[in-house]
């Protein structure tokens, strides 16, 4: 018992350390905008960025100021195959649309589940139906050898998409082995896609959707997702990576952080960048994996934020929120299992900060 205990202690602190090298991070830039805001010439009112829309862009001496929403949501429309074994939830134009009408005003768009084109489509133009642009979408892996199915996974941005990369996991679990339920039969894995903002920053967003069934397997696939970041992740740009890891960020009925989410936060910062999860402590992060409960369930889905690793483009600050999407026009009473993740930045860049070529 003193070895397991032990063990668990370790992992605990590794994670605490990894969050003290992240706000660490952030304090460093932060002392630099104290320092921007103390040299500065211009009136406190212009040194504030403005009020407006999502992704409105304000101008300092040194730093220009943009605002972005990224939401995340697993909406469950699921494969054919997969509804006797994982649960029906009908009216699926009906939930399309609405979903697409319900999120509109964001930014960038991360779905899970969103396996069938018709379906990912009517989502699509929900989006669309408020906006003068036409939105840049970007799908997950295809369906290939062994799986039956795509990786449900899509990504939605307003802004152009300069850049993107995908990969179906190898390790998941298998009919065999672990019967009807398991995930092996979608070609899960991570979407990256790189998106030039109108601030003229570039930002890479990673798109997962992680194991359901089987821990050992889920944590195999961490680490090839971690993987997956370092090889396309520029530390010269921020990082968002979010979607459904189905990992609980506690125990049951409990505050205390759970062992499996202690060791994701760990490997999440195991090299040069780090990566904060932004719903951690927020008091309007509840769960996410039952929009119909009291609380939301569990928290299983993320939003994770890295800043440049030289800090010339960092988070200045955020408000974060979960949102069930309840509508009684749904017989299960929401238009999906999972409840939405939705998280609006302010990012703080630097002028004379050399920009990515695409």
């Amino acid at each position: 018992m003193w070895i397991r205990w032990a063990f668990q202690h370790f992992l605990k602190l590794a994670a605490a350390n990894a969050f003290v090298i992240c706000f660490f991070s952030a304090g460093k830039c932060a002392a630099q905008e104290t320092l921007i805001a103390k040299n500065s010439k211009l009136p406190e009112s212009h040194r504030r960025s403005g009020v407006g829309g999502a992704h409105e862009v304000s101008m300092t001496a040194e730093y220009s100021e943009s605002q972005i929403k990224v939401t995340t949501y697993n909406v469950h429309f699921l494969p054919t195959l997969a509804v006797p074994f994982a649960g029906r939830r009908g009216q699926h134009e009906y939930r399309a649309a609405e979903i697409g009408r319900q999120l509109q005003g964001s930014d960038i768009i991360g779905f899970c589940e969103a396996f069938h084109k018709k379906q990912s489509d009517l989502l699509v133009k929900g989006l669309q139906e408020t906006e003068s642009q036409e939105l840049h979408v970007a799908r997950g892996p295809s369906r290939s050898g062994r799986h039956l199915t795509n990786s449900g996974l899509m990504l939605v941005s307003r802004f152009p998409i300069v850049q993107s990369n995908n990969h179906t996991f190898k390790n998941a679990t298998r009919l065999i082995k672990h019967g009807f339920k398991n995930d092996g039969l979608a070609a899960k894995g991570v979407l990256h896609v790189r998106v030039d903002r109108e601030s003229g920053q570039q930002l890479d967003c990673f798109l997962t959707h992680l194991e359901s069934q089987n821990e050992k397997v889920r944590m195999a696939q961490v680490t090839e997702l971690v993987d997956f970041i370092k090889m396309h992740r520029d530390e010269n740009l921020p990082a968002i990576v979010m979607g459904d890891f189905n990992i609980a960020s506690s125990k049951a009925s409990e505050a205390e952080a759970s062992l499996e989410y202690l060791r994701l936060v760990e490997m999440f910062n195991s090299g040069d960048a780090k990566f904060e999860d932004l719903g951690q402590g927020q008091e309007r992060a509840s769960g996410t994996s039952d929009a119909m409960a009291e609380g939301g369930g569990k928290r299983i889905d993320y939003i994770f934020w890295s800043n440049t690793s030289d800090c010339n483009t960092f988070l200045k600050h955020y408000q974060f929120a979960h949102a069930p999407l309840r509508d009684s026009k749904v017989s299960e009473g929401s238009l999906s299992d999972h409840c939405a993740v939705s998280c609006n930045l302010k990012i703080r860049s630097k002028l004379h900060a050399k920009q990515h070529d695409p």
